[in-house]
């Protein structure tokens, strides 16, 4: 991306209205765009391209074969915001959310990613290994793969987790974007 693009501009719509450190919104936004059927207009393309730059950054996170479910067209992709876990033995907590839970249940094999938006606060403690225990049984029982992605302003290395920073999901929109510049959703 040329250095004078506007992607790389530090101007944003969330500074004006207060919300630029409030992670549940991007959550939601994120959840929006990555999903197929949304009224955005991209379809699968924004997920692909994500996934493609992922599986730049590590190509051995198995993101280039899920990519393969998602260009499958009977695929059902599902994609949930804010997902909600029943929290077994914690007697603080009964409840707990990972950002953005997808699945991908095609013809050509399952897959479920588990992404973590981290804007500014840190993960509790265990909360990564929790989600990622949850993955694995969904992953079990489904005979899929997992991806898991820990999506944070800088690069971050955590275990068993891929790190993706907010420019790289911001190449992939633009990439997305100038591919098809005259989808409904920027009528």
């Amino acid at each position: 991306i040329p250095e004078d693009d506007p992607v790389r501009f530090p101007v944003d719509l969330l500074t004006p209205l207060g919300r630029i450190a409030y992670e549940t919104l991007h959550t939601r936004a994120l959840g929006y765009l990555l999903n197929v059927e949304s009224g955005h207009g991209f379809g699968n393309q924004i997920l692909g391209y994500f996934l493609e730059k992922v599986a730049n950054l590590e190509d051995d996170t198995g993101a280039a074969k899920i990519l393969t479910f998602v260009r499958d067209p009977r695929a059902k992709i599902s994609v949930t915001p804010e997902y909600r876990f029943c929290v077994e033995g914690f007697r603080d907590r009964s409840v707990a959310r990972c950002d953005i839970w997808i699945t991908i249940e095609s013809r050509k094999g399952n897959a479920l990613l588990i992404v973590e938006n981290k804007i500014g606060a840190l993960e509790s403690d265990g909360q990564l290994a929790w989600y990622r225990r949850k993955a694995n049984e969904w992953c079990k029982k489904k005979k899929g793969l997992r991806l898991l992605i820990y999506l944070a302003p800088e690069p971050t290395e955590k275990d068993h987790w891929v790190g993706m920073t907010y420019f790289h999901l911001a190449s992939a929109l633009r990439r997305a974007w100038r591919t098809n510049p005259h989808v409904a959703g920027q009528a």
